[in-house]
């Protein structure tokens, strides 16, 4: 990152190529783990964005509405909650307001496989900041903290930070 003048003017494009760099990294670091996880499971892609949709939310989703999020068909979408629906892996229940419809939501087995995959990143980016000076540590909390308490990145903080008495 490079700043551009005593009043933090910062050159913002460097600043997206360096978070990129640091994000990337610890992306990369952790893939063998969630690919391992989702191998595992046997899940496809679309199986694995809609759980991590489900998984933002308290609210469950029409089928219709997680196609239109997810950019497939309402038939692809169909299939996809049904393969997760037999593995107990999200709720099917009709929608009061229009029984035509069905609303889905991720089951605590569900939820477990988005932490696990989350736990594996969690992971790498633990070793990337053990691996940091205490200088450069304290200068990343120092500058993260007011970012990280963002009213919207709520939905991102990892399980633990979600209490709102922490």
């Amino acid at each position: 990152m490079q700043a551009t003048s005593a009043s933090a003017q910062v050159d913002r494009e460097a600043l997206v190529r360096d978070f990129f760099t640091v994000a990337l990294h610890v992306v990369k670091g952790s893939n063998e783990d969630v690919f391992r996880t989702i191998g595992e499971l046997d899940l496809s892609l679309t199986q694995i964005k809609l759980l991590h949709v489900l998984d933002s939310g308290e609210r469950a989703h029409s089928v219709k509405h997680l196609a239109e999020l997810l950019h497939v068909s309402l038939p692809a979408m169909s299939r996809s909650v049904d393969g997760l629906h037999h593995r107990g892996l999200v709720t099917r229940e009709e929608d009061p307001t229009d029984r035509r419809s069905k609303l889905v939501a991720a089951t605590d087995r569900g939820r477990a496989i988005v932490t696990a995959m989350n736990d594996a990143r969690m992971e790498k980016l633990r070793e990337f900041i053990a691996s940091l000076p205490d200088d450069q540590a304290a200068r990343l909390a120092e500058a993260l903290a007011p970012i990280a308490a963002r009213d919207d990145l709520s939905n991102c903080r990892p399980n633990d930070d979600k209490d709102p008495d922490r």
